[in-house]
């Protein structure tokens, strides 16, 4: 039984939205881990992450949020997250996680937050 899950689809040109789901524990993390760096690797440059149906944050996941977005902006890109629950949100806030990534409540905020980049 899978714990999370990783998806990509690209949105526009050179934009991409990958989703996560499930949750993203320990063990989470180790699924998703390799597949979510390589959907965001050069030379993608705008990610959207969708966490809208991740249901369990870990210090873990943030964590791997961070790095990958981290990588992206040493590319000279922008990663924004995108429509997270109200808990998930919560953990965000409390780890400082909006002074350093954006968050969006809605695609078209997320699509503009990518463009003013």
């Amino acid at each position: 039984m899978k714990i999370a899950c990783v998806s990509s689809e690209e949105l526009v040109e050179g934009v991409y939205k990958v989703s996560l789901k499930g949750r993203l524990s320990i063990a989470g993390c180790d699924e998703i881990d390799i597949q979510f760096s390589g959907m965001t690797a050069s030379p993608r440059k705008y990610i959207i992450v969708d966490i809208s149906e991740v249901i369990f944050l870990s210090s873990l996941g943030i964590r791997m949020i961070l790095l990958v977005a981290r990588a992206v902006e040493g590319r000279g890109g922008k990663l924004v997250l995108l429509n997270p629950n109200q808990s998930i949100e919560k953990a965000l806030k409390l780890s400082g996680i909006p002074e350093i990534i954006t968050v969006s409540n809605t695609l078209s905020e997320a699509m503009v937050a990518i463009q003013r980049f």
